[in-house]
């Protein structure tokens, strides 16, 4: 599935809103936002993160090659999300 930026915030903010258990707007999510430090994003909630986004878009992560630096910004998980999806998709 091809996912348009608009569709992914919506999904991402999906995601983070059911791991945080706090409401998080797709507005929320601009590409500079620091998902730990200005979401509140934990390492226990990280982890969930991640396993939620493998559910959710349908991808496996390789948690050992993980790069956590696409993880402090959104525009990165987007990003990411979509080198995850293209990797899917090619396999």
């Amino acid at each position: 599935m091809d996912y348009n930026q608009n569709l992914l915030k919506e999904k991402v903010a999906k995601v983070l809103t059911e791991v945080m258990s706090k409401n998080i707007q797709p507005n929320e999510l601009t590409d500079e936002v620091d998902l730990i430090d200005e979401i509140g994003l934990n390492s226990l909630q990280f982890l969930e993160f991640i396993l939620e986004l493998e559910n959710e878009f349908d991808v496996e992560i390789d948690v050992g090659s993980l790069d956590l630096r696409y993880f402090k910004k959104y525009m990165y998980i987007e990003k990411f999300i979509k080198e995850c999806i293209a990797k899917n998709n090619a396999s």
